[in-house]
């Protein structure tokens, strides 16, 4: 192993500081490279957006399991989020709790580093077209940073969000030069969580109903409770110490989005309890 991919001590590890400029560079290549329509245009004249990397919270620099998304979302009602990825709470909750036994020995990153919401489109269709074309693109360029960062935070198992990153998964199984030793990156399907956002509502909300009617598995046990969320959000705020970029009130938006969000709170939140629990055990996730 090579100085650029020796695991990292901390996050204050100059390796990782280069890391983190390098996927800077690499977003800004993602505006003003002419990737589009036969190399006429780049994404910022194609989409009329550009990408602005986003930090994720420095959870854990040698994590037991990386959970890995598609890209960031810009915040824009968010006040006091910054420039920081922060993702929902209930994800960090049910990592914490039901993946690594009330432990942070998780660490949550995207693929691509650059928020790229499609602001412009007309709708749900247009929107999911978009974010196709954009990142059929763009992903292929992001596949050697993917392996830095796997190896920066030492091999850690990983666990994809969404439904587009697990048909990812041969490219990035190629790339790091692994099969089977990660098992949520494999060939079966279930080894993946689909993504929380509200394009993805529907499904959620039938495999919820699928697992808890047609598979009789109990999940009314995994009740939202909202002072235990607020209790982990105090845990949550003492492990960061201050280093998380983000306004005080920012975590108080955390749990209002919870609350408000309905399909967040009866369907999505005890559907990933039970997907980490199953993780954990090493079970396939019935997937419909």
């Amino acid at each position: 192993m090579n100085e650029e991919t020796k695991p990292i001590e901390s996050f204050e590890d100059a390796n990782w500081k280069i890391f983190i400029e390098d996927c800077k560079a690499r977003v800004n290549k993602d505006n003003t490279e002419k990737l589009y329509d036969n190399g006429t245009k780049n994404f910022i004249e194609k989409f009329k957006y550009e990408a602005e990397f986003l930090h994720n919270p420095e959870i854990c620099h040698r994590p037991k399991y990386l959970l890995l998304g598609m890209e960031p979302s810009k915040p824009q009602e968010e006040e006091g989020a910054g420039e920081v990825s922060f993702f929902p709470l209930f994800l960090h909750y049910c990592a914490w709790k039901y993946l690594c036994g009330k432990e942070f020995h998780y660490y949550i990153t995207d693929f691509a580093k650059g928020a790229m919401p499609v602001k412009n489109a007309k709708d749900k269709k247009e929107h999911i077209r978009i974010a196709d074309e954009s990142r059929n693109i763009r992903f292929p360029e992001w596949l050697q940073l993917v392996e830095r960062e796997w190896k920066l935070l030492g091999k850690p198992e990983i666990i994809l969000i969404g439904k587009y990153v697990y048909d990812w998964r041969d490219k990035i199984n190629n790339k790091l030069k692994i099969k089977k030793s990660l098992s949520n990156c494999d060939i079966r399907k279930g080894n993946f969580i689909y993504h929380y956002t509200t394009n993805r509502t529907a499904q959620l909300k039938k495999e919820y109903d699928y697992i808890k009617e047609k598979m009789s598995i109990n999940l009314d046990k995994y009740k939202f409770e909202e002072k235990e969320l607020r209790d982990f959000l105090d845990i949550l705020k003492k492990h960061l110490n201050g280093k998380c970029a983000v306004k005080p009130e920012y975590y108080e938006k955390l749990i209002e989005d919870l609350l408000k969000k309905a399909h967040w709170k009866d369907k999505v939140f005890p559907l990933y309890c039970y997907d980490f629990e199953q993780l954990k055990s090493r079970e396939l996730i019935p997937h419909i």
